[in-house]
Order: C-alpha cells, then sequence, then structure tokens
C-alpha cells in the first residue's frame, strides 16, 4: 500500500489529478490513503482494516456508493462514512439520519476541508453544524428523543 498510515483515512477520488494533489497533501498533513476506484479502496480495506473514516464520493463510477457501504462495512464495522456530495445537493442530512452514511462534505474536496471535518467530527462537534462548506448530524426533535404528547 503506498500511502501513509498516520490517522487511517482514506479518500476516494476518480480524478487522477486531483487524487494525486490530494495524496500528496495528505502524506504531509494527516497521513491517509487516496483510491482511484471503489474496487480499489474496498482492496485496501480488506489488507488494511484499521481505516477510521472512508471518504466516499456519491457518483462512484465503478459501483454504487451504498454497495460500496454494505461491502467496506463487513470489514470496517465501525468506520465513519462520509459522503462527498456535489454541491448542489447541500442537504443530505436524511442519509444521516437514515444511519447509511456518519455524515457528508461537499465537492471540491480539499486538504482544508478534510482536516476541518474531522476535527469537528471528533471533537463532539457531531451534532451541530458546522461552517458553510458542508453540514453534518444537525439536531432535529424527532431524532433528540424530545417528547411530544398529543393533546
Amino acid at each position: 500500500m503506498d500511502c501513509a498510515i498516520k490517522n487511517e483515512i482514506l479518500v476516494i477520488n476518480e480524478n487522477k489529478q486531483e487524487a494525486k494533489k490530494l495524496k500528496e497533501e495528505l502524506k504531509n498533513n494527516l497521513g491517509g490513503c487516496v483510491a482511484s476506484t471503489g474496487e480499489k479502496a474496498l482492496e485496501m480495506i480488506k489488507h488494511y482494516p484499521e481505516f477510521s473514516d472512508v471518504f466516499i464520493p456519491l457518483d462512484l463510477k465503478d459501483m454504487d456508493y451504498s454497495d460500496f457501504i454494505k461491502f467496506a462495512k463487513r470489514h470496517l464495522p465501525f468506520a465513519n462514512y462520509i459522503l462527498i456530495a456535489p454541491p448542489t445537493l447541500p442537504d443530505m442530512d436524511w442519509l444521516v439520519f437514515g444511519k447509511e452514511i456518519d455524515g457528508y462534505i461537499n465537492e471540491p474536496l480539499s486538504m482544508p476541508k478534510i482536516s476541518k471535518y474531522l476535527n469537528n467530527f471528533n471533537n463532539n462537534g457531531k451534532s451541530k453544524p458546522v461552517g458553510s462548506d458542508f453540514f453534518y448530524r444537525r439536531t432535529n426533535p424527532y431524532f433528540t428523543g424530545t417528547i411530544f404528547s398529543r393533546v
């Protein structure tokens, strides 16, 4: 595996130029791996089942993101699966509330966005919106345990 494992981050990026840049940035900053396809990412997960955060594009070319997550969870059941969504889809909370994903981040993906996301996600920021670039796990009365009664 050709990547620097410090923080157990796996990013799937199918754009070769972006992937190369992101790979260098990850190596120099947080550490982690960049896979060019969903299939390659699954192979990495099989051989190194220690990834804690997996960033998956919504529009994977070789498989559906939900199929990827199902297969990956066989080897990484406790990892955080973060969807990389196009900016035209700003609200993906329904996938978080449905427990299909653990969070999402909007494109374009960059090292500062990944760092900011992970810092907030891992520092108990799971329940509040962060910045204007991305959101995750916003509180909702239906899911917070609030009890409503009919009168």
